[in-house]
């Protein structure tokens, strides 16, 4: 009797956290409007929050970073490497175990 009541109470309160899980937190009337009112907003939060400096283009300061004789010489460095006929360094593999 006491094991069979343990499965009936447990059975029924799988049931009921399911049912009420599927239930929503609105009345029906006024999902409709929620999803209306919100639409598109998931969008406009994950853009904005991807944006790093949303006033970037608006300041007239000059870009800092490395300077472009230095920056066209690692480019000029960059194609050579994909020549044939050059010599590469040989780099040995670093392998790091443990934490």
């Amino acid at each position: 009797m006491n094991k069979s009541m343990a499965i009936c109470v447990g059975l029924l309160l799988a049931i009921s956290t399911m049912i009420w899980g599927c239930a929503g937190n609105l009345p029906e009337s006024q999902r409709i409007y929620y999803l209306q009112d919100n639409w598109g907003r998931s969008v406009q939060t994950a853009n904005y929050n991807q944006t790093l400096n949303p006033t970037a283009g608006l300041t007239k300061a000059p870009v800092e970073g490395i300077d472009p004789k230095a920056a066209a010489h690692s480019v000029e460095r960059y194609r050579e490497s994909f020549k044939d006929g050059v010599e590469r360094e040989q780099v040995s593999p670093i392998i790091i175990m443990g934490n």
